[in-house]
């Protein structure tokens, strides 16, 4: 899988996952530090921001392991 289709899964993912934890976009950006602005570009794939940033994500949405592997399209 190329670097443009882990991110756009990733994405994907990350939208699902902040849904289903009923926050909006700019409630999440709110929490992690980051524009809805920002965090729509990493929701739809256009940026690709560092480790750090995908820590504090996960952090703030504290996903189970189901869901890491689903976020992360992994198992």
């Amino acid at each position: 899988m190329n670097k443009e289709t882990t991110r756009f899964r990733f994405g994907q993912n990350l939208k699902a996952l902040r849904e289903q934890r009923g926050l909006s976009q700019d409630r999440l950006g709110e929490l992690i530090g980051l524009s809805r602005k920002d965090l729509i570009s990493i929701e739809k794939a256009h940026v690709n921001y560092g480790i750090d940033k995908l820590f504090i994500i996960l952090d703030v949405l504290k996903p189970t392991r189901e869901e890491l592997e689903t976020l992360f399209h992994i198992g």
